[in-house]
């Protein structure tokens, strides 16, 4: 019984670790499109104020251009030991 509860207890414990985790590796950036690139499967968004690329993995055309003002809601990543950011949302914001 006792070993059963710290199990639980362990189990409950790394579970929010890992919550914790996930959520401190997110990041949201306001900003102004300098360019948006397309290739196969990916688009790669350079915002003015954010020389980090941020990456959408998809086949959609993305109804953005450049100049405009939007909000990336993403998480941090490392691909050949250069930062950038996958993106989970995008939003255009009012200019």
């Amino acid at each position: 019984m006792k070993t059963e509860k710290i199990l639980f207890l362990t189990t409950l414990f790394l579970i929010l670790l890992t919550q914790i985790y996930t959520n401190n590796n997110q990041t949201s950036e306001t900003g102004t499109i300098k360019s948006i690139t397309y290739s196969n499967n990916k688009i790669t968004i350079i915002l003015n104020n954010n020389p980090i690329p941020f990456i959408a993995f998809t086949n959609n055309i993305i109804n953005l251009k450049e100049n405009e003002q939007i909000k990336i809601i993403g998480k941090y990543s490392i691909y050949q030991n250069k930062k950038q950011i996958i993106i989970g949302k995008i939003f255009k914001t009012k200019s």
